[in-house]
């Protein structure tokens, strides 16, 4: 396996390979093949989400590449919106049986609450983070996280957790750094993923990082990669793993 899949240790001793794939864009008829070529190029870890609609596929390209269920790191979102207990619970009992998997190892919420006018005690982050907790202690998921929470977001939610975070999943690219996320992140020892932008072509072409490539004398999703791991912990990326260079994903220094 390359060495950039380098193994981060989350908070509950959980480790989590720095580098996932990130399903979003992918159909029915591209997930199998982009997923199991993403195995059989070293990656083994796979980010996806029931609303991508991509889980079967996943579990099948996970069948054939041949890679033992315990050397994959699978992560999953309980479906946007989602704030009824009962209802996110079960909605990660069926992506289970999609993906042929007993559990998944990290489960993320993406912001579940309202605003002071229409949710004024935020009522629906509690029910549905109060969910992630029953799906962890019950196994289905080795470890929960958090996804594009803003930090008052996160002072909120740790008033009322039982359990806390693991991770926090936070846009961050050239231009976008998400200074005050990362921040809250290591306040609270939360492994920082990073995830770019869905239009992430738009930043590869930019003319400013187009400079930094010609001056460095590299590619553009160099740049990028370099950038995110002065940032973050890990990131999850929709280019084919084979695509990221080794010097620019290893986090830690050897």
């Amino acid at each position: 396996m390359p060495k950039f899949n380098e193994m981060i240790r989350l908070h509950n001793g959980i480790e989590m390979p720095s580098l996932a794939f990130d399903t979003y864009g992918l159909t029915a008829g591209t997930a199998h093949d982009a997923v199991l070529h993403h195995l059989q190029c070293g990656g083994r870890h796979i980010d996806t989400s029931a609303d991508f609609g991509v889980e079967k596929q996943i579990a099948a390209a996970i069948a054939d590449s041949g890679i033992p269920r315990n050397e994959l790191f699978l992560t999953d979102e309980i479906p946007g919106g989602e704030a009824n207990h009962d209802a996110a619970v079960r909605a990660v009992e069926v992506s289970l049986k999609r993906l042929a998997s007993d559990y998944v190892d990290l489960l993320l919420m993406g912001w579940c609450g309202g605003t002071s006018k229409d949710d004024p005690d935020n009522t629906k982050a509690d029910t549905a983070w109060s969910a992630l907790e029953t799906v962890y202690k019950n196994g289905n998921a080795h470890s929960i996280g958090i996804l594009d929470f803003q930090p008052w977001q996160i002072e909120y939610l740790l008033q009322r957790t039982e359990i806390v975070p693991m991770v926090s999943l936070v846009p961050i690219y050239p231009g976008y750094p998400s200074t005050a996320s990362v921040k809250a992140n290591k306040e609270h020892n939360f492994c920082t993923v990073a995830y770019l932008p869905r239009k992430i072509r738009q930043v590869l072409d930019s003319t400013e990082i187009h400079i930094f490539a010609e001056k460095y004398h590299t590619d553009p999703l160099d740049i990028v990669t370099q950038y995110v791991r002065q940032k973050a912990d890990a990131l999850t990326i929709t280019v084919p793993f084979n695509e990221v260079k080794e010097e620019s994903f290893r986090f830690s220094e050897p």
